[in-house]
């Protein structure tokens, strides 16, 4: 992506406009404020006078503004965007929605919360061309956020999609394998997440022996690669005798 917004403007289809609407990288006024920081007041300036089809033009990485404000960190336009009616379902060249790259970094949820506000925001769904959950949204490798996050040990993340309004479902397989993010945990063995999962299994709505597109549960992976502690707790959840779910908490850390 140029530095510099190329002085020749273009719309999508390649024709030279007479009011500028993209550069030749396909950036619009609206990415290249959020690109460069600009004050947010000229931020807001711009996404008021600009309409729904250019709030969420992509440019030729496929990139929103609010993939932009999410890759800049930029929490309060994050904010804004998304309740200007920024949609939450389009993705990048990668596959990748804005929530993908929220998840990719580190565990903190303040850019997934700006996202996908309280219910007091009904923009949950409404920012999706479809009704699906934007927990869900596959990218080109099959993962959905709640993958990436769980791939990278973000349990902060896992708790606000999982167990607050979000509701993100811990038993849906990536799109390759059909593995839950209980069977990547388990591979990858990270126990953080796997005791996070085995803890909340109730209000989760855990199912523990779903089997991946090879046949394999968690505990069968646990099993095989020889992570014995991980393979008693999922056998006890499987039994119904994980540590019982402690609301109170789960309330305190949403």
């Amino acid at each position: 992506m140029n530095s510099e917004a190329d002085p020749n403007w273009h719309n999508t289809s390649g024709e030279q406009v007479d009011a500028p609407l993209c550069n030749a990288d396909g950036d619009t006024a609206l990415h290249l404020s959020v690109l460069f920081s600009d004050p947010y007041d000229v931020i807001v300036r711009i996404t008021q006078q600009t309409d729904t089809a250019l709030l969420n033009a992509q440019n030729n990485r496929r990139q929103t503004a609010l993939h932009l404000a999410v890759l800049t960190d930029n929490v309060p336009v994050i904010r804004h965007l998304v309740l200007s009616g920024c949609r939450l379902d389009l993705q990048d060249w990668n596959g990748n929605s804005a929530l993908h790259m929220a998840c990719t970094g580190g565990d903190s949820v303040d850019r997934v919360r700006a996202l996908l506000p309280s219910p007091a925001h009904p923009h949950l769904h409404a920012n999706c061309s479809s009704k699906e959950n934007p927990a869900h949204l596959m990218n080109f490798k099959g993962e959905t956020p709640l993958h990436v996050a769980a791939s990278r040990g973000h349990v902060a993340i896992l708790r606000y999609l999982t167990l607050g309004h979000v509701g993100a479902d811990v038993n849906v397989g990536d799109g390759r394998s059909g593995r839950t993010i209980l069977h990547h945990a388990v591979e990858e063995n990270n126990s953080d997440v796997v005791y996070f999962i085995a803890r909340h299994a109730r209000h989760l709505q855990l199912k523990v022996n779903t089997r991946s597109y090879d046949g394999f549960t968690a505990a069968d992976l646990a099993y095989d690669r020889k992570r014995h502690e991980l393979y008693d707790l999922l056998k006890r959840v499987a039994r119904d005798e994980a540590t019982p779910m402690d609301s109170t908490d789960d309330a305190m850390c949403l």
